[in-house]
């Protein structure tokens, strides 16, 4: 059975920091710094996010835990 072929844009990577805090304010969630933010990205167990034309970020997801 053939894999699925992954959507156009759709990558398994985390976004930039700063894509990061962009993406969260222009979605109407709870606006982080960069400092902040920077444990977000990297703590992460995985990330999805979908890129548009020119590489734009166009939406997340990631798998989260909490150390325990």
């Amino acid at each position: 059975m053939a894999r699925p072929t992954p959507l156009p844009g759709l990558l398994h990577e985390p976004p930039t920091v700063q894509e990061y805090v962009d993406l969260r304010l222009c979605s109407g969630l709870t606006p982080r710094t960069a400092q902040q933010a920077a444990p977000a990205v990297t703590g992460s167990w995985a990330w999805a996010v979908v890129r548009g034309e020119g590489g734009a970020l166009l939406a997340m997801g990631r798998v989260i835990g909490d150390g325990g």
